[in-house]
């Protein structure tokens, strides 16, 4: 497990915002007007530079999801052609 301890405000901001995600199908991005909001209430110093570790994990995860649902997807068209 990597050492984190410096980055765990970031982490515990990327998974409460993670509640902020418009419901519907499949993942969306967080909101960027809820990234700064949270900002604004826990008196980030640095914003643009918390906005930017925001949009970046949240696009790692985004891209991961995606790439999840494509095998997902390529998996059970390759179970349908081959039955």
């Amino acid at each position: 497990m990597p050492y984190i301890a410096p980055f765990q405000f970031y982490v515990d901001a990327f998974f409460e915002l993670g509640t902020c995600r418009s419901g519907g199908m499949g993942l969306t991005p967080i909101p960027f007007t809820s990234i700064v909001e949270y900002a604004k209430i826990f008196d980030v110093e640095e914003v643009e530079e918390f906005i930017y570790l925001i949009r970046l994990m949240d696009n790692v995860l985004l891209e991961a999801y995606d790439q999840k649902d494509k095998e997902s997807k390529n998996g059970n068209r390759k179970k349908k052609t081959s039955g």
